[in-house]
């Protein structure tokens, strides 16, 4: 199944649902957090004041926060945490 896909640089390209390596889905799942973390800070403080940096620590803030819920999620499961 072919779906649109639109690139970094905004030229549309598709690929199939399945296609990808882990490198490109990493990358993926990286500049939509990137971009969830900037728009949150847009709201929050507006987009003349937000910075890259500020929009870094707000990446940095989410992902302590994913660690601590999976090593509590680990622990209520019995799993031993990495």
């Amino acid at each position: 199944m072919q779906k649109p896909i639109l690139t970094s640089g905004g030229e549309q390209g598709t690929k199939t649902q399945d296609s990808g390596s882990l490198r490109e889905r990493k990358h993926e799942f990286v500049l939509k957090e990137i971009e969830r973390a900037a728009w949150e800070l847009f709201a929050t403080v507006g987009f003349d004041r937000a910075t890259v940096e500020e929009i870094s620590r707000t990446i940095l803030a989410l992902r302590r926060q994913r660690i601590i819920l999976d090593a509590d999620l680990a622990t209520l499961y019995g799993v031993p945490s990495a």
